[in-house]
């Protein structure tokens, strides 16, 4: 069973994404939807949850960063099932040079719709709460948001922020 898994990502996710410290691989059905680079002053890393604190959304815990932000939003175009690529990013995020500084899925993560309207500002990042993984990840002097949920119409969207720090 375990060599069917490998085998099976291997074929669909055989090409990489290089940013200067994460070498992401990417499924090759990925479909670009959205991408975007900035400077950033006041880049806000989630370390917790998305909740009502007195009165307003906002997390726990957090990272305020500044330097240069690539923004990107797939469309997955792909027959695996919302849990067979949330397994294959956690396995990935999951390699020595990666530290997992917070990671939340389904409704740990909190509402959805604060998340893909309220942090990303892209609606359609909206998705199901039980279907929804969230990464805070750093390498490097880079960080990286990364927000992967399945739609009520069964799509599921990849959202992958990276921000390389100023002066690291």
């Amino acid at each position: 069973m375990l060599r069917f898994v490998c085998l099976t990502f291997a074929c669909l996710f055989c090409c990489n994404v290089a940013w200067a410290d994460f070498i992401l691989p990417v499924n090759t059905s990925l479909q670009p939807v959205k991408s975007a680079e900035s400077q950033e002053e006041r880049w806000l890393l989630p370390l917790a949850k998305y909740q009502k604190i007195n009165g307003s959304w906002q997390f726990d815990d957090s990272l305020t960063l500044s330097g240069k932000l690539s923004s990107n939003t797939y469309l997955v175009q792909s027959r695996d099932q919302f849990q067979q690529i949330s397994t294959f990013y956690q396995t990935w995020a999951s390699q020595d040079s990666i530290e997992t500084l917070y990671m939340c899925k389904a409704r740990a993560c909190g509402s959805s719709n604060e998340w893909a309207n309220g942090y990303f500002k892209d609606r359609r990042l909206y998705g199901v709460q039980s279907k929804q993984v969230f990464w805070a990840l750093k390498s490097g002097s880079q960080y990286m948001a990364m927000y992967l949920v399945e739609r009520g119409t069964g799509q599921i969207m990849l959202r992958i922020d990276i921000l390389a720090v100023a002066g690291e």
